[in-house]
């Protein structure tokens, strides 16, 4: 397909007077009004049974309009979005333990802190509480330790683990999840639908939501934007592009726990490169990148295409894996991790995600991303920072690197170079601008 997509790609106070109070009194703003979050009507009635089920449908409305429709932080309930994070929180912990919660919520750990603790709070959940509020503390007193939690198994943090067994203890009796619902049962955004209604529902809420945007230009940059600050995708792309002959990653599935050495198991998660499939691992040294054996040599079918990989529920690892089982093989390439961590602060720098939606945009014939991951980051010519983003497009049929600094980006086509636009700082800047008062 692309398989030698980029061969010749280039390494590159004091107190205030006292005053009179006016005779008239401003009037308070009316209150913001919201869409209604959808809950099926079974959620409603097994809530003294299962409470769980009323938790779920908030946090699935939740989910698909963050993801389908964009919707941002205003747009929900408040209380929607603390439930969300509690349950978010509930959910993290019983799998990955508070290490792995921190580490999985790096991107917006602040948001989800404030928002689950607001939910223990007003639900009266007072245990759990409790032990959110000792994380807190671990977080506030371990900065640096808390900010190099990835929520891979690697993480160690004794105290965490501590928290971990008494969480069990109590998720054990079903509080938690118990005290959520009959706390947002009473919410008046609610609205509750048939249990066959309510998929359509859903859908019809995401096409409402995508229609009020004026522009889609959010939408994509928020799209662009996830693959350059997503520390697995950064980190294992940029393994991926140090080969010798660069791979650009197509698409980074889950993960799925496999030998990776003598008595030792870790975390790996499936990749599709242009070259073929590839496992991501994080190692000591940092992000490896490993080819992806056949466990059975016979085992010849053909892995699953773009289109049937987008239909996949939850990126299930037995199906993306071609439905038999793959173990690692031979090392390919290993980037540290502060590297991907350096990487993802200089896209930031540069306002990365904008630069490629406009020079994307401004394309003859539209471009569809189907991934970006980066190829390098240095120093420019004029002693600026510089990233250079490889680009996969239109179901892996075209391809595309942007090289991006701070005097603009220039768009080149892959594999023959040529370049394809310029844009310049300014134009930059503006259209992150427009975002930010958009």
């Amino acid at each position: 397909m692309l398989r030698k997509l980029l061969s010749r790609f280039r390494r590159v106070s004091p107190a205030a007077p006292e005053t009179t109070p006016p005779l008239f009194l401003p009037k308070d703003p009316a209150p913001k009004t919201f869409e209604p979050v959808i809950v099926r009507s079974c959620s409603i009635r097994s809530i003294a049974t299962d409470p769980g089920a009323l938790v779920a449908d908030i946090s699935s409305h939740v989910s698909v309009l963050s993801e389908k429709a964009r919707y941002r932080r205003e747009d929900f309930p408040a209380e929607a979005l603390q439930l969300y994070h509690a349950d978010l929180y509930r959910r993290e912990v019983n799998r990955w333990g508070h290490a792995g919660f921190i580490g999985r919520s790096q991107q917006n750990l602040a948001d989800a802190l404030s928002d689950a603790g607001k939910a223990l709070r007003a639900s009266g959940a007072d245990l759990h509480r409790d032990l959110f509020e000792k994380m807190q503390t671990w977080i506030a007193l371990n900065p640096e330790d808390a900010a190099d939690l990835t929520g891979e198994d690697e993480d160690e943090a004794p105290e965490l683990s501590r928290l971990d067994q008494q969480f069990q203890a109590l998720e054990a009796e079903g509080l938690l999840v118990s005290a959520l619902a009959e706390w947002i049962v009473t919410q008046p955004w609610l609205e509750v639908v048939e249990d066959s209604e309510f998929g359509r529902a859903q859908r019809r809420a995401v096409t409402t939501a995508r229609r009020r945007r004026e522009s889609g230009a959010a939408e994509t940059i928020a799209d662009i934007d996830r693959f350059l600050s997503n520390p697995a995708n950064v980190g294992f792309g940029m393994a991926a592009a140090s080969r010798k002959v660069p791979e650009p990653v197509i698409h980074i599935g889950c993960v799925q726990h496999l030998t990776t050495g003598p008595d030792k198991i870790a975390p790996a998660r499936w990749m599709r490169t242009v070259a073929g499939e590839r496992f991501g691992v994080l190692i000591e040294e940092g992000f490896a990148l490993f080819e992806a054996v056949p466990e059975l040599p016979e085992a010849t079918a053909p892995g699953p295409s773009l289109a049937e990989l987008r239909r996949l529920r939850f990126d299930r690892i037995d199906e993306i894996l071609f439905h038999h089982p793959h173990k690692l093989g031979k090392r390919l390439s290993v980037i540290p991790t502060s590297r991907a961590k350096l990487a993802i602060q200089v896209c930031h720098h540069l306002h990365a995600a904008c630069a490629i939606h406009l020079l994307l945009d401004r394309l003859p014939e539209p471009a569809t991303l189907t991934s970006a991951s980066v190829h390098s980051i240095g120093k420019a010519t004029d002693g600026g920072l510089k990233a250079v983003v490889m680009i996969v497009a239109d179901d892996a049929t075209r391809a595309f690197s942007a090289m991006i600094d701070n005097s603009g980006a220039t768009l080149l086509s892959e594999p023959d170079h040529r370049t394809l636009g310029t844009i310049s700082r300014n134009e930059i800047e503006t259209q992150h601008k427009m975002l930010r008062t958009g």
